[in-house]
């Protein structure tokens, strides 16, 4: 039986330095198809669209860059917000946590303390000492807001409420106009001259309106999104970057941003 002739060898086996070049290169091509796969995607976060960017922005870029988050930050009306980290298609800065959003929703550690300061017109007087002040009162609030457990778990029974899209000037013009008696605003400020001043920026009214000297309530502000979204689990994250910021974030509240 004649001998079988021997194929002939492939070039890569003439070649042993061109095969171990192309094992290279698929190996480097394999390597930086992964490092695509895993460099980190920037996070989307919502924010409402009243709320102060000249602090905000600050604040989520020391937070973003301890906890190695590269934020793609959007705005919106605040009822988005909420729908938006309930679908966890984004988390939400500046939520209060509530018994009734702890149903929908996983927060952070709080990053620091909102007040909530009641507005009136000046010629008004209003002595207010708890809750109970405000029965049969009208109040002016945006839709979708919390300020505080206490008074939403009161809202629409011993207290009226009508609600006004737009920003707190929006809200005081109804409030100048006699449509509410009280309107609701927030700061970060424990000084009621910040909101105060805040709000005739807002509203050019300046001395029609006074705001009075105690908090209705002080909420600590969270990140927010729906339960079981994969975005819940960058949270523990954010917790130790404020944890980590924690001074640096107290400089930026006490700032005038």
């Amino acid at each position: 039986m004649p001998a079988q002739a021997d194929e002939p060898p492939s070039p890569a086996a003439r070649h042993p330095d061109e095969r171990r070049r192309k094992l290279l290169a698929c190996l480097a091509a394999a390597s930086l198809g992964s490092a695509r796969a895993w460099a980190p995607q920037p996070v989307p976060v919502a924010i409402g669209e009243n709320s102060s960017r000249p602090f905000v922005e600050p604040l989520l870029k020391l937070i973003g860059e301890s906890a190695g988050i590269s934020w793609q930050l959007q705005s919106a009306p605040w009822a988005r917000v909420l729908a938006l980290a309930e679908r966890g298609q984004s988390l939400a800065f500046g939520m209060a946590r509530t018994t009734e959003r702890e149903k929908l929703y996983a927060f952070s550690q709080p990053v620091f303390d909102n007040h909530v300061w009641m507005l009136i017109r000046r010629d008004q007087a209003l002595d207010f000492r708890s809750l109970d002040d405000l029965r049969d009162r009208t109040v002016c609030i945006s839709r979708g807001t919390s300020y505080g457990g206490r008074f939403d778990a009161i809202k629409g029974k011993q207290v009226r409420v009508e609600y006004v899209d737009g920003d707190l000037g929006a809200r005081l013009r109804m409030l100048i106009a006699g449509r509410c008696d009280m309107t609701l605003g927030s700061h970060r400020s424990p000084d009621p001259w910040l909101i105060e001043r805040r709000a005739r920026q807002l509203s050019g009214l300046g001395a029609a309106i006074a705001v009075l000297p105690v908090p209705l309530a002080v909420e600590p502000v969270h990140f927010g999104v729906g339960h079981g979204s994969p975005l819940e689990a960058l949270l523990p994250r954010i917790d130790q970057a404020v944890k980590r910021q924690r001074v640096a974030i107290r400089a930026l509240v006490d700032s005038e941003l």
